[in-house]
């Protein structure tokens, strides 16, 4: 059986990162720069 050291800081890290991503508003704002890597924050919240 091999021994595996986890490191809680980097997975709560990793987790608390994912979380943020995760919120509906931030996907909504990747996808839309995903199309127009050139949008202003303004151009964004109309869009939003």
């Amino acid at each position: 059986m091999t021994h595996i050291d986890i490191n809680v800081e980097k997975l709560e890290l990793a987790a608390n990162k994912l979380r943020a991503i995760s919120h509906p508003m931030r996907i909504a704002i990747i996808e839309l720069l995903s199309v127009d890597k050139e949008l202003s924050v303004t151009q964004i919240f109309k869009e939003l």
